[in-house]
């Protein structure tokens, strides 16, 4: 059975949420990345990073403590 995915970080800057991916992924933690920036106009959406309910409290640590 898998895990449920929870949010756990989401910004409108991709290289931030790409620098939270790699680390968040170096500590172990499974990450999945969903891309909701407009592709036509990139000012609108944001990317949002997913991890496994069993995790979020560590990934969540990690994040608030960057």
């Amino acid at each position: 059975m898998k895990s449920e995915l929870v949010k756990v970080y989401s910004s409108r800057n991709i290289i931030d949420a790409g620098m939270v991916k790699a680390m968040l992924y170096d500590n172990g933690i499974e990450v999945m990345e969903l891309n909701k920036i407009d592709s036509s106009y990139q000012n609108f959406g944001e990317f949002e990073l997913y991890c496994p309910q069993s995790q979020i409290l560590e990934a969540l640590h990690l994040i608030n403590n960057k």
